[in-house]
């Protein structure tokens, strides 16, 4: 114990802690059994992809592998990466027949006496109480259906690399260790939250920014809780702005959310850090305060300075949490397409030239036959560059090789990818990549990733006399948004100790197999 007081960050808050404690009680219902016994990867039939890489299983953390992660653009469901808090809630047939989420907007009429005449969710004219109660039915069947494409990420993706690259390893985080692949996108389907808020309150209407048309009642966040106990929230600004495409979702990539994902129902943020996209949704508020909690209030998703490596030197209360997200890229594959070097002398080309597949070198990232067979099929088709001759001599250390890389970019905020930069030689010269899929979105509500294609000159690394087998090239990335938001080259200078939003360049060190 002495050797781990050593490691100590900080101390859980007592508040903290006793909502934690809550929520579990819900789901253990105090009793001995396994809260884990009903999870999805215990129940019969496959719900998750045998490839996702699990960190943990209790509660369940798993990302997908970088050879698949831009091997579709929307990420199938059962591939689709999972960041669980709690016990995933196991509901039977009659709590989902009667599923219903709790709207409370009684912060809207503070200070206003009686009941307000409002338009219920089949548009007739009621006097209801100021909580609501909206069937899983009526949401499907009396609300237009909404479908936005939209990239989730955990805000602790790429916390790996903080381990790895801040002080030779030395400086270490707290939380998963998630490689690239906490990160995935779906078309959802659902309904928008600002819609179902307006017809609530029928012709009283409520303002983007959440007040009566007749003037602000001081409504500054949405509320959201989850079954599982977990509670977020979210300025109102974009909650229920007609242009923020917040959904109150049941549909994933055209079918049912599972349960790892949120089924029944779930919120969907876009553009912000996926925490906020609370999952089998029960109860949304309107109200003047942010939420309580740990989520929220608590360390869990507050990006502290990167001199603090205790929670207690800072007052949390005044720091923000994370909400939307900044610009991010990740490289998933490298293909050695031809050498570039005039060292390279006497190279021919053949009818034996060929592309080299090289892995991108992640750890934990092993590659498996039945990703290289998803991708050659992708890829069939594609006219590829003559490749390096097996006759062509021995690669030294200083040649020019030229490669392929792939990868994918992000922005939060509704901001597009303007460009993705990419560099084999340590940002010394760059190329700009060619978006192939996720182009021309909407101005101010580009949701989605992008996947893009480089082919970069980059510069072999390895010891003298040590074969090809040791050569290696690095590849990084860099993405710039609309905003002409850029990653920074190191992560060092945003290190903080829950290892939250690690935006810089993504580096790829790459074998010449």
């Amino acid at each position: 114990m002495r050797m781990m007081e050593q490691m100590m960050i900080g101390r859980l808050d007592e508040s903290d802690q006793y909502l934690i404690e809550s929520a579990m009680e819900v789901e253990t219902d105090g009793s001995d059994h396994d809260p884990y016994s009903h999870e999805p990867y215990r129940s019969a039939g496959r719900s998750r992809h045998p490839a996702l890489l699990v960190h943990n299983d209790q509660p369940m953390n798993a990302e997908v592998p970088a050879e698949l992660l831009t091997r579709h653009y929307l990420t199938p469901n059962d591939l689709f990466y999972v960041r669980n808090h709690h016990p995933v809630p196991q509901l039977e047939e009659d709590d989902l027949r009667d599923y219903a989420v709790t709207f409370d907007l009684s912060a809207l009429r503070k200070g206003k006496k009686g009941k307000s005449r409002r338009d219920g969710p089949d548009g007739s004219s009621s006097s209801l109480d100021d909580t609501v109660d909206i069937t899983l039915d009526d949401l499907r069947t009396k609300f237009p259906r909404t479908v936005v494409t939209a990239t989730l990420q955990c805000s602790g993706n790429r916390r790996a690399d903080y381990d790895r690259e801040v002080q030779g390893g030395t400086k270490r985080t707290t939380g998963t260790q998630w490689g690239q692949g906490a990160v995935s996108t779906a078309r959802w389907g659902g309904v928008r939250l600002v819609d179902v808020v307006r017809r609530i309150r029928g012709k009283d209407g409520v303002d983007d920014d959440g007040g009566d048309d007749d003037g602000d009642d001081g409504i500054d966040h949405v509320i959201f809780e989850s079954l599982d106990g977990m509670i977020s929230s979210i300025p109102v600004h974009k909650a229920l702005s007609p242009y923020g495409d917040v959904l109150l979702a049941y549909e994933m990539n055209g079918k049912p959310l599972s349960r790892d994902h949120g089924h029944p129902l779930r919120l969907v943020v876009p553009g912000y850090t996926a925490v906020r996209s609370v999952k089998w949704l029960s109860r949304v508020e309107l109200s003047t305060d942010e939420a309580e909690g740990p989520w929220q209030r608590g360390l869990n998703y507050k990006v502290l300075p990167p001199g603090v490596t205790d929670a207690n030197d800072v007052d949390l209360e005044k720091m923000p949490s994370v909400m939307e997200a900044s610009v991010y890229s990740g490289i998933t594959r490298v293909e050695r397409v031809r050498d570039a070097s005039p060292l390279n002398r006497d190279k021919k080309k053949t009818k034996e030239d060929r592309t080299e597949v090289i892995e991108s070198g992640e750890k934990n990232n092993p590659s498996t036959a039945e990703a290289e067979a998803m991708e050659e099929a992708a890829e069939a088709g594609e006219e590829e560059k003559s490749g390096a001759s097996p006759s062509s001599p021995p690669l030294r250390p200083g040649d020019r090789v030229v490669v392929r890389a792939r990868g994918w970019a992000w922005a939060g905020g509704g901001r597009n990818v303007v460009r993705i930069d990419v560099t084999g030689d340590g940002g010394r010269t760059w190329t700009s990549a060619d978006v192939k899929r996720g182009a021309g979105q909407r101005p101010g509500r580009a949701w989605a990733w992008v996947f893009w294609t480089a082919d970069v000159p980059a510069v072999v690394v390895g010891e003298e006399g040590g074969g090809d087998g040791r050569r290696t090239v690095e590849v990084a990335s860099k993405a710039v948004d609309d905003a002409f938001n850029i990653q920074p080259e190191h992560c060092d200078s945003n290190w903080n100790v829950r290892g939250l939003g690690n935006g810089s360049w993504y580096r790829a060190t790459a074998r010449l197999a």
